[in-house]
Formats: C-alpha cells, sequence, structure tokens
C-alpha cells in the first residue's frame, strides 16, 4: 500500500482491535477466516483511496492544481460520506 494516505499505523490500530474481538467470541479457527472478511472492505476502501491520491503524481503541478482546485472539495466530502458510513 502506498503511504501517501499515511494510514500504517492507523490500520494497524483497527486490525489490532478488530482481531482483539474477534478473538475473544470465536475459536481460531473460527475467528481468523471472521476478522479477514470483516476487514477486507475497510482496506479495500483505503488501497483504493490511496491509488486516487497516487494518480496524480503523474500529473504536472499546474494540471494537478487546477484539477484539485475543481474537484478536491467534492473528492474530500466524498471520502468523509464513505468513512462515516461505516461502523
Amino acid at each position: 500500500m502506498s503511504p501517501s494516505m499515511a494510514q500504517g499505523v492507523g490500520l494497524a490500530l483497527e486490525d489490532a482491535l478488530v482481531l482483539a474481538e474477534t478473538l475473544s467470541s470465536l475459536p481460531v479457527r473460527e475467528a481468523l477466516p471472521a476478522y479477514e472478511e470483516q476487514r477486507a472492505p475497510r482496506i479495500a476502501w483505503v488501497r483504493a483511496q490511496a491509488h486516487r491520491r497516487d494518480s496524480a503524481r503523474g500529473l504536472t503541478p499546474a494540471v494537478r492544481d487546477r484539477v484539485v482546485r475543481l474537484t478536491g472539495r467534492r473528492m474530500v466530502l466524498a471520502g468523509q460520506r464513505t468513512l462515516l458510513a461505516m461502523p
């Protein structure tokens, strides 16, 4: 995963909390697949967001700045909406 979202420690902490909760309620053989299933949507979302941000790296500064000026607010609000909807 790209470091552009600065999510490494945050995701690790989320992983630890979800894994601990899952292990406290299920046997290990059931907990690990349940943990993976629960974390997959969040990880996929963060990876997709990082990919979107990284796609702007190839743009010239003038083009990148114009794109961000035109779409930045909408992109930020769309990302926040998704985060707020997650449990």
